[in-house]
């Protein structure tokens, strides 16, 4: 019998979350991708859209070791044009956890026959929220940062079981637009066609593959997700890493385990201090950010903008390359954190720098599905006007300009070059393609693969403050230019040092 458990999440208020009513059928639309494309100093590409299809090779290698042609990706979500709205109703409407609120009783009526279930809802009262027993409604960030999250648990409680048996977990996301969970879905559903193409180097659904089917019939702003993981053929029980408790408990949601923090302390000191000492050598030292001056704080320079200063947050994800989903939930549970936390004050976040040491070599992997299901994850979030997502990689690599890079990528080649064509006729003379390629992939290689997260509201600001094609010409100056610049050589062996760091 398939294990059955129900998480009507604890949550903060969202004030823009509305009501729907769905209609009978609905269209797709190609993902949106996201508009902030700027980093406070390195920005992402042009806007264009790719699909994945059987005859991209992900893992396909130029000659030259600073460029590549990136694969083409395309994640179709669900329109909501057609989904009617109501502000009113949704922003009424409370749903008294403790008391038995009108959509969760609905909700045990419907699961009422599901193990598990009767004991998931009387649990709830031990979860604390406060001196409040009104649950308020989830945001969309948190309602993606919790379906990562329990598709993740989900996978890991597969590989603990000692038999086939189908695993199932019902998730509740009160105070969700349909849309949101849909369009969650068919991000799941694409990774679970695709993920055999994804890697060479990874087993596909190495720890069993997890569905997921949408309720939305009960309640429109209580939808419904019933997750499913079945073990991959021929697999056994195996040790997972475990997945996200100490991130779950900390925003209201009861350890499934005892957290092992103690035994990766060392390991998370060792990797944050990685990820600082090339902050302080790219960012501050070479000045590639003008507004990092720091490897604590970022937003120096435009106070008289309203950008306050405020720290950056760094983090790691322990997921591997076959644990998409908790490398999501990972990321996602971090930009839920920075946005509560505000952009000033004293625990005011400016930015996150997510490491993921499990992801450094495999750099199609980590550029291509990846992050286009960050940016899927994006737009089902509609946080485009919130967040703006940047990719780091120790082998990282810039668009050769033959398709486009993708969300979160450098500028392309011919762009670089019309830069310096247009900044500095003679440094661009001296430099050929693939050294203009090396004075951008150096701006993006990490110790380890890193997920940047920034406010788009303060990336806006800073993009006006800046000449982009003047301060990419001067980074390619001072990375790889003849006369002053460090070289390819010095470059990597500082890169190697920091990547030694104990």
């Amino acid at each position: 019998m398939a294990g059955v458990a129900l998480h009507v999440i604890q949550a903060y208020h969202h004030p823009s979350v509305s009501s729907i009513t769905l209609p009978q059928s609905r269209s797709r639309r190609p993902l949106s991708y996201n508009n902030i494309h700027h980093r406070l100093c390195m920005t992402s590409g042009k806007e264009k859209q790719g699909s994945l299809s059987s005859t991209t090779t992900i893992n396909s290698n130029n000659t030259c070791p600073f460029s590549r042609t990136f694969p083409r990706f395309r994640i179709d979500l669900s329109n909501d044009r057609n989904e009617k709205k109501n502000a009113s109703m949704m922003m009424m409407k409370k749903i008294n956890v403790f008391g038995g609120g009108l959509d969760k009783m609905r909700v045990e009526n419907a699961y009422k026959n599901k193990p598990g279930l009767q004991e998931s809802l009387s649990a709830m009262s031990e979860i604390p929220v406060g001196s409040s027993s009104i649950s308020e409604f989830l945001s969309p960030i948190k309602a993606t940062a919790l379906f990562w999250k329990y598709v993740a648990d989900l996978e890991q409680q597969q590989t603990q079981q000692s038999d086939d048996n189908p695993q199932e977990l019902v998730l509740a996301l009160p105070g969700v637009r349909s849309i949101v969970a849909r369009r969650l879905i068919e991000i799941l559903e694409w990774y679970n066609a695709n993920n055999a193409e994804f890697s060479s180097t990874t087993t596909p659904f190495a720890n069993g593959k997890v569905t997921a089917t949408l309720d939305d019939g009960i309640s429109s702003t209580l939808p419904v997700i019933t997750l499913t993981c079945a073990r991959a053929s021929g697999s056994s029980a195996i040790a997972s890493t475990g997945a996200l408790k100490s991130k779950a408990t900390a925003i209201g949601i009861q350890k499934t385990d005892e957290d092992d923090d103690d035994d990766d302390d060392d390991n998370s000191v060792a990797i944050e201090n990685r990820t600082k000492a090339w902050v302080k050598r790219v960012l501050v030292n070479l000045g590639v950010c003008p507004f990092t001056k720091s490897t604590t704080k970022s937003g120096q320079g435009l106070g008289d903008l309203g950008v306050p200063v405020a720290r950056i947050a760094y983090s790691h994800s322990t997921a591997n390359k076959t644990e998409l989903a908790k490398l999501l939930a990972d990321a996602w549970f971090e930009i839920y954190e920075m946005l509560e936390a505000g952009p000033s004050g004293k625990g005011g976040v400016s930015s996150i720098l997510l490491s993921a040491p499990e992801f450094d070599d495999d750099f199609a992997l980590w550029a291509g599905p990846v992050f286009s299901m960050l940016e899927a994850c994006v737009s089902a979030a509609n946080a485009e006007s919130q967040v703006g997502v940047v990719c780091f990689h120790p082998m990282y690599a810039t668009p050769d300009g033959k398709s486009w890079g993708g969300f979160g990528q450098m500028h392309s080649v011919p762009r670089l070059r019309g830069w310096l064509d247009e900044q500095d006729g003679a440094l661009s003379s001296e430099l050929t393609d693939d050294e203009v390629a090396a004075g951008g992939a150096w701006q993006r290689r990490t110790p380890h693969a890193v997920i940047n997260v920034l406010r788009a509201e303060q990336l806006a600001i800073a993009e006006g403050q800046r000449q982009t094609g003047s301060l990419y010409t001067e980074n390619i100056r001072k990375l790889v230019g003849k006369v002053v610049g460090i070289g390819s050589s010095k470059l990597a062996e500082d890169l190697e040092r920091e990547r030694s760091m104990l």
